[in-house]
C-alpha cells in the first residue's frame, strides 16, 4: 500500500521505541512489568525511577536514532513516538525528548490497580492504523513522514510513510528493506556530551545527512489525509496521548488525548 498523501501537510516522525529509540542495551529491561495489583500511581514512580536510572548510567537511547529525532523535531515535523508497550512506560521517555505524541496499548485498570493485561493493544498492523490515523487528524503527508522501526512485524508501519528506516540486524527486516530500497542502521548507541543540548561530530553528521534529505516542514496549508475504517478501528485500540512542547514542559504536561 502506498503511503496516502495530502499535498502540502505537515511532516512527522514516527520511532518506535523498543526497536529504534532504546539502544540494545536498554531494550530488554524496557516494559518487562505487567504490574499485576500496582496502584497507577506507584507503578508511574517505578517507571520514572527506571528511567532516570537508565539515563543517569547513560547508554539508554540509541544515539543516532535520538539525534534524528531532535533534527527532525528542528525542522518542525511532529515527533511520535510509538510503542506496543503500555503507555505508562512511555510518559518518562516522551516527555525527556520533547514528543508531541505518544501512541501506545491501552492497560486494564480496575479500582485505581493495574491487572497486568492490556484492555487493547498496538501492535503489528495496527500501528500502520495508527499512523494513518494521526495523519488524518493533524494534516499530515504521510508521503513526506518517516519511520524508524527495527521490527520485522512492522512492515506494515514501515510502509505507511513515504520514507521508511530500519534500524538494527533483524535478518528478516533487512532483506526486505534492501528489496524496498530503504536505508538501514544496524544497533548502535553514541554518547552524548551534554545530555540532549550536545551533540558530537557524528551526531552532527547525522543531522546534516537528514537535511540534504529534504525532511523539513512545510509551512503551506494543512490538508487532512483519508482515514479508512480499519485506520479508525486501530485508533480505538491505543491509547494517544499529547505532550507539551519541550520550552513548555510543565510538571503535568500529559493528559489522555
Amino acid at each position: 500500500m502506498r503511503p496516502e498523501t495530502a499535498p502540502g501537510g505537515r511532516t512527522a516522525a514516527f520511532f518506535d521505541v523498543e526497536s529504534a529509540l532504546l539502544s540494545s542495551a536498554a531494550q530488554s529491561g524496557y516494559a518487562d512489568r505487567g504490574f499485576a495489583g500496582w496502584e497507577t500511581e506507584v507503578a508511574s514512580r517505578h517507571v520514572r525511577d527506571w528511567f532516570r536510572q537508565h539515563r543517569s548510567g547513560g547508554g539508554l537511547f540509541d544515539g543516532r536514532v535520538l539525534t534524528a529525532l531532535l533534527g527532525h523535531a528542528r525542522q518542525g515535523a511532529l515527533i511520535v513516538l510509538v510503542s506496543s508497550a503500555a503507555v505508562t512506560w512511555l510518559t518518562p521517555l516522551a516527555e525527556y525528548v520533547g514528543a508531541d505524541l505518544a501512541l501506545g496499548s491501552l492497560p486494564e485498570v480496575r479500582a485505581n490497580r493495574y491487572t497486568g493485561g492490556l484492555a487493547a493493544t498496538l501492535t503489528g498492523r495496527r500501528k500502520a492504523g495508527a499512523a494513518r490515523c494521526t495523519a488524518h487528524t493533524h494534516g499530515l503527508d504521510l508521503a513526506r513522514c518517516h519511520a524508524y522501526s527495527g521490527r520485522l512485524a512492522d512492515l506494515p508501519f514501515l510502509r505507511s510513510v513515504g520514507r521508511p528506516r530500519v534500524v538494527g540486524t533483524e535478518p528478516g527486516l533487512v532483506r526486505q528493506a534492501r528489496r524496498e530500497g530503504w536505508p538501514c542502521w544496524p544497533s548502535g548507541s553514541v554518547r552524548r556530551r551534554e545530555g540532549l543540548g550536545g551533540l558530537s561530530d557524528r551526531e552532527m553528521e547525522v543531522l546534516r545527512l537528514l537535511a540534504d534529505a529534504g525532511g523539513g516542514a512545510d509551512s503551506g496549508s494543512l490538508a487532512s489525509a483519508p482515514c479508512s475504517r480499519a485506520s479508525a478501528r486501530a485508533a480505538e485500540t491505543m491509547v494517544m496521548c499529547r505532550c507539551q512542547p519541550p520550552k513548555e514542559r510543565p510538571s503535568k504536561s500529559w493528559a489522555p488525548y
